[in-house]
C-alpha cells in the first residue's frame, strides 16, 4: 500500500498543516526518482488525486465518525463568524487581538465579511462600536436591505460568547479558509495534470513548479496585503539597526565604499551584474558569496553554467589564503602558500556556500531550488552566473531571446520576493571595442530594457586594462552603480587581484 493509499485509509486530515506537508511529501516524491518521464509523470499525477481528494474531504469534512453535509460544514462556518464578530462588538480588545489573524476575504458570508471590515474601520479611527454605529457605517451596503441588516446585527450580538473566547473562532476561521485556497489550487493543478496526462510526451516541470508556487502562496500569510501601520514598527527596528555597528543593515557586499552608496544588499531584492567580456563577473560575483558565506556565514546558493563545481572552489580558496590560482592549478605552490592555505581552508570548508554547475540548468531548476534550501537552511543570497545562458537553444531570434529573457527576469524577480532573499543576476553586454570604450564606458543603454526595468541595483563592471594592457589604471576596477531604486548611484573604485580570484578594496589593493 502506497503513502497516499495509507492516508485515505485514516480517518481524515486533520488540519491543514497537514495538507502542507503531504504538498511537500508529493514535490519530493514526484522528482528527482530517476525514472523514465513517462513512469514518473504517471506517478505523479496519481499522487496528486490522492491528495486532492484529500484537500476535498477535508475542506467538506468527510471522513469523520460522524457524516457532515457541506450545507451543515458551511452552517458550522458562518456561525463561527458571528461568534468572532459578536466577541469584536462587546470588546474592542477582541479586535486588537485577531484583526493580524483574519483578514475579509476568510469569510464565506458576504454579511460576515462586510461587517468584520466595518469594525476594523471603526477601531482604526477610534471610534465607539455599538449595533447602531455599525448599521450606519453600513447603510450603503447594496446586498442587503437595512432592516434584514438590523436583525442579523441583532442575532450576532444576542449569541456573542466571552470575548476572551475570540481568538479560538479567529483561528478556526483562518485555517477554513486556508483549506480553500489549497482546494482552489488543486482545482488548478488537477487541470493541468489532466492536459498533461494526455500529452504525446508528458512533462511534469510545469506541474511541479504550479504545485510548489500555489501551495507556498497558500501557506505564506506574509503574501497577504496589509496595512501600512503594521510594518511601522519594524521599519524603526531597521532604522535604529542602521546606526548598530553590532548590526548591519543588509546583506554587506564585501566592499565598503560600494556599501557606503548602496546600504548593501537588501532582501527581496534583484540586482544585475552587467559587463563586457574579461571584465570578472564572475569573480566579482564570488567576491559576494565569500562575503555572504565565509565573512557573514550565511548560506548562499551560487549557480554556474560556465565553471564546474571544482573551479569554482579553487577559486574560493585562492581568494581567501592569497595563494596564486595558477600555482594551485600547476602544482607548484610554495611552503608559505601552503601554510596559507591550511590557515584558510577550515573557514571555507564550513562556509555555508551551495554550488550547481549544470551546464543545462534551467530557470525553473533555479526556483526550485532556492526553495528547498531556503526551506531546509534558510537562504539569504543567490548567484546566477549568467542569465544569458539560461535560454534553451542557441538558434533564437532577437525578438525570441528577449522574450526568454524576460521571463527568466520574471522569475527570478519573483522568487527573490517569495523567499524575502538577495537575487544577483550576471549578464554579459556586448563586446565593445577598445576605441569605443576610450570614449563610453559601459551605461544603462546597454543594458537590456527587460533587465534594467525589473532590477532594483544595476552594477556595470569596467576595467581599462581589460583593453588596454599598460593602462594607467592597471590593476584598477569600477564598479559602476548605473540604477538604485533605494539611493544614489555613482562609481566606486576596486582593486582587480585576478591571481587570487577576487576583487578587494582600493585600501587592501
Amino acid at each position: 500500500m502506497t503513502a497516499m493509499q495509507n492516508l485515505r485509509s485514516q480517518d481524515r486530515v486533520t488540519s491543514s498543516k497537514q495538507l502542507l506537508s503531504l504538498a511537500g511529501w508529493l514535490f519530493r516524491e514526484g522528482t528527482g526518482s530517476g525514472q523514465s518521464a513517462e513512469e514518473e509523470c504517471g506517478r505523479f499525477l496519481d499522487h496528486l488525486q490522492g491528495l486532492c481528494a484529500a484537500i476535498h474531504e477535508q475542506q467538506l469534512g468527510f471522513g469523520r465518525e460522524k457524516s457532515v453535509s457541506a450545507a451543515d460544514h458551511s452552517n458550522h462556518q458562518v456561525e463561527d463568524e458571528r461568534k468572532l464578530l459578536g466577541c469584536m462588538i462587546l470588546s474592542v480588545d477582541a479586535i486588537a487581538d485577531v484583526q493580524e489573524f483574519n483578514s475579509a476575504g476568510d469569510f464565506i458570508d458576504e454579511f460576515n465579511s462586510a461587517v468584520f471590515v466595518t469594525l476594523l474601520k471603526l477601531f482604526e479611527r477610534n471610534e465607539k462600536i455599538s449595533p447602531a454605529r455599525i448599521l450606519e457605517e453600513m447603510r450603503n451596503l447594496p446586498s442587503i436591505t437595512p432592516s434584514r441588516a438590523e436583525r442579523l446585527l441583532h442575532a450576532i450580538v444576542a449569541a456573542a460568547p466571552e470575548p476572551r473566547t475570540a481568538e479560538i473562532y479567529a483561528a478556526r476561521i483562518s485555517a477554513r479558509s486556508l483549506a480553500r485556497e489549497i482546494a482552489k489550487a488543486g482545482e488548478e493543478v488537477a487541470e493541468l495534470a489532466l492536459s498533461i496526462s494526455n500529452a504525446e510526451h508528458p512533462d511534469t516541470e510545469d506541474l511541479v513548479r504550479l504545485v510548489e508556487g500555489k501551495l507556498l502562496a497558500a501557506s505564506n500569510a506574509q503574501s497577504m496585503p496589509s496595512r501600512a501601520a503594521n510594518s511601522v514598527e519594524g521599519a524603526l527596528d531597521v532604522l535604529e539597526a542602521a546606526g548598530s555597528a553590532q548590526s548591519p543593515l543588509w546583506l554587506p557586499s564585501g566592499f565598503r565604499d560600494l556599501d557606503l552608496l548602496t546600504s548593501g544588499f537588501r532582501p527581496g531584492e534583484l540586482i544585475v551584474v552587467a559587463g563586457a567580456s574579461r571584465m570578472g563577473k564572475s569573480t566579482l560575483a564570488l567576491n559576494f558569496v565569500r562575503a555572504c558565506s565565509v565573512v557573514g556565514n550565511r548560506p548562499s546558493f551560487l549557480t554556474s553554467l560556465q565553471a564546474n563545481q571544482f573551479e569554482i572552489t579553487m577559486r574560493l580558496m585562492s581568494a581567501e589564503a592569497r595563494v596564486a590560482l595558477h600555482h594551485m592549478t600547476s602544482g607548484t605552490m610554495t611552503d608559505e602558500e601552503w601554510t596559507r592555505l591550511a590557515k584558510r581552508m577550515p573557514s571555507v570548508n564550513s562556509a555555508p556556500v551551495h554550488i550547481a554547475d549544470a551546464a543545462s540548468y534551467t530557470i525553473t531548476e533555479i526556483v526550485r531550488d532556492c526553495r528547498k534550501l531556503a526551506k531546509s537552511n534558510g537562504l539569504h543570497l543567490a548567484v546566477v552566473d549568467s542569465v544569458d545562458l539560461l535560454f534553451p537553444g542557441l538558434e533564437m531570434t532577437a525578438d525570441e531571446r528577449e522574450r526568454n529573457l524576460a521571463a527568466v527576469v520574471r522569475e527570478l524577480r519573483a522568487v527573490a520576493r517569495e523567499l524575502d532573499l538577495t537575487v544577483i543576476a550576471l549578464y554579459q553586454l556586448g563586446r565593445l571595442s577598445a576605441n569605443q570604450y576610450e570614449t563610453s564606458r559601459p551605461e544603462m543603454r546597454h543594458v537590456p530594457w527587460v533587465l534594467e526595468s525589473a532590477a532594483d541595483l544595476v552594477i556595470l563592471l569596467h576595467r581599462d586594462d581589460a583593453y588596454e594592457l599598460h593602462s594607467p589604471r592597471a590593476g584598477e576596477a569600477d564598479l559602476i552603480v548605473a540604477k538604485n531604486r533605494s539611493g544614489p548611484t555613482g562609481a566606486v573604485t576596486a582593486a582587480f587581484q585576478g591571481h587570487y580570484a577576487r576583487f578587494v578594496d582600493m585600501s587592501q589593493g
